[in-house]
């Protein structure tokens, strides 16, 4: 009995996937699981990797713009050196020191220093420290 081998086929939905893969060069798991997963069948080319439950199929050479996208979508507040270690494992991408230190506490809320004085460089009347309030006692 002779077995021909099936041509693979890409159409409808895999093929709008493919193409937003090839031109964004990564795209996010979502209810594409199925759909991926056969392209990645087809093209070896196609990598997936997991971080926090994320998952992302991206493109063998697109890796460093994969794993910044998924930065991007880290909702943490703080983003440790050791974390975007491991991310950068996940996704086999070498990130030198300055990109890391752009990622480093991005995300971290910034609080607003305190004025205690007022526009002409005295102290305010109504600071809220304990200093503030023994240089006007005294």
């Amino acid at each position: 009995m002779i077995h021909h081998k099936k041509e693979p086929c890409i159409y409808g939905e895999t093929l709008k996937i493919l193409k937003q893969l090839l031109r964004d060069g990564y795209i996010y798991t979502g209810k594409n699981r199925n759909h991926l997963r056969y392209l990645q069948k087809i093209f070896p080319e196609i990598r997936r990797s997991q971080f926090k439950n994320k998952s992302i199929y991206y493109l063998k050479d697109k890796n460093k713009q994969a794993f910044k996208e998924m930065m991007k979508q880290d909702k943490s507040r703080i983003i440790t050196f050791q974390e975007l270690g491991r991310m950068s494992q996940v996704f086999n991408a070498n990130v030198d020191i300055k990109h890391k230190k752009a990622f480093i506490g991005r995300n971290r809320a910034k609080k607003p220093l305190k004025n205690c004085f007022s526009k002409d460089g005295s102290l305010r009347e109504n600071g809220g420290s304990l200093v503030d309030f023994c240089i006007r006692k005294y």
